[in-house]
């Protein structure tokens, strides 16, 4: 390993030392992520795209056309309605989210911070949010189900990230964390009715 470390690399890491070995040290990628990991990159742009009061839906609008580009084989693999679905989600968010009170001091902020051992650990919050009271560190995950408390409690990223940025932000620290979760199964379109 070299001098600076990340959160995705430590997962990857604690994860599976191989896929550690292929993705870091000999830079192998998959030549398409999993459906999974795109949903969630797509959903974090439009949460982004939303925050800085830009129209959310012309990321996916921007996806669409690569989605048309892509080998029927490729389509398949994420579905013929990927695209629809992720907007379908992001408009639950959207209703879920309407009486938000929060205010946004930092959007996608990125910072490095020299661990104990002389590692440099770089990171990325998504979001540093006030209540008027309290000062929180936002961050979003999109997931099939919400996770437990032992999962959401046991997460190393966020015990990272709260250190670090209190590190660099001794006038701003955060006084706790705000898991933001984005449920990934679109909401289900009612059957129409006989009458």
């Amino acid at each position: 390993m070299n001098g600076r470390m990340s959160q995705s690399r430590i997962k990857t890491m604690r994860r599976c030392p191989k896929k550690h070995d292929y993705k870091h040290n000999q830079r192998l990628e998959s030549k398409k992520p999993a459906a999974t990991l795109f949903r969630g990159t797509i959903l974090h742009e439009m949460i982004e795209a939303s925050t800085k009061k830009k129209d959310p839906f012309a990321v996916t609008r921007e996806y669409a056309k690569k989605h048309k580009q892509l080998f029927r084989e490729e389509r398949e693999m994420y579905g013929e309605t990927f695209i629809e679905d992720i907007d379908r989600v992001f408009q639950g968010y959207q209703r879920s989210t309407a009486t938000d009170k929060l205010k946004y001091e930092y959007i996608e902020e990125a910072g490095e911070v020299e661990l104990p051992n002389g590692i440099i650990f770089s990171f990325k919050v998504d979001k540093i949010a006030t209540d008027g009271q309290r000062r929180w560190l936002m961050d979003h995950k999109s997931c099939r189900s919400i996770p437990d408390e032992k999962t959401r409690f046991s997460d190393l990223q966020l015990v990272l990230y709260y250190w670090a940025w209190n590190e660099l932000h001794p006038k701003e620290k955060v006084d706790g964390v705000i898991w933001d979760y984005l449920k990934t199964k679109p909401p289900t379109i009612p059957e129409p009715l006989k009458k």
